[in-house]
């Protein structure tokens, strides 16, 4: 159609636009909901990039709950688990906010109460699905809780609609590395060629092309023997790591 064209019709797409943006109803959002969720990500954010100490987090947890939020996690570090239920049970959460239930589950975790963790992580999430955070710390979790097979089949469909994501690659890997000590001959193989695969998606995307070309061929070796039907896809991988190496701007 027209409007969805670059030139010369700047004019109509906009009238396109403005008009289709009119057929919509205004949402309105609460400030105070507002402060209170960028009071809740500014703590996180000082918390997990070890900006603040836990004397400026206790203080500051008078007044913000998303200091006390990132106070529990710190006392959880510091195997002040008894203290952070302490001050978690205080401030009075919404159980099925996100960030309540990873800070809850971090906790579980700490205690190595992973069933725990897994049954916070799960509720959220199950509210939630669309939420990437939740799935991985909800993979993280199944994983620690000798559930490796449900991290895979968590993490696998991230992997397949986002391909670039790292994190959720660094999920699947090490899921499947706890899967390759479980089961058959065979199967504990296959695990290991999709630890392979999942590493070398990893390095990929951190650059390090050499490293992702070695742990392809490594894959394949094994592929070859235990999981042919791989080595299609597993060529193609290496095609497009060599594509990366090569590229030039």
């Amino acid at each position: 159609p027209s409007f969805v064209q670059s030139h010369p019709l700047t004019a109509e797409r906009l009238s396109e636009a403005t008009s289709r943006a009119s057929q919509y109803p205004k949402q309105v959002i609460s400030q105070t909901s507002q402060k209170e969720l960028f009071d809740k990500l500014t703590w996180r954010l000082k918390y997990v990039t070890k900006q603040v100490t836990t004397s400026e987090l206790t203080t500051a947890s008078v007044r913000s709950q998303g200091a006390r939020l990132a106070l529990v996690s710190q006392l959880a570090d510091e195997s002040q688990t008894v203290k952070a239920w302490q001050v978690l049970q205080e401030g009075k959460f919404d159980k099925n906010d996100p960030l309540v239930c990873i800070t809850t589950a971090h906790v579980q975790t700490a205690e190595q109460n992973f069933a725990g963790a897994v049954a916070s992580l799960q509720s959220c999430q199950a509210l939630y699905p669309e939420r990437r955070d939740l799935s991985l710390y909800l993979a993280y979790a199944l994983i620690r809780a000798d559930n490796p097979k449900r991290a895979v089949a968590l993490i696998t469909p991230m992997t397949t609609a986002a391909p670039q994501d790292f994190y959720a690659w660094q999920a699947l890997r090490q899921a499947y590395e706890a899967l390759a000590s479980k089961g058959t001959t065979a199967q504990k193989q296959t695990a290991t060629i999709k630890a392979l695969q999942a590493r070398s998606h990893v390095e990929l995307w951190k650059g390090e092309y050499q490293g992702a070309l070695q742990s392809n061929a490594q894959a394949q070796t094994l592929a070859r023997q235990y999981a042919p039907t791989l080595i299609t896809t597993l060529e193609k991988e290496k095609a497009d790591i060599i594509r990366a190496r090569d590229f030039k701007p």
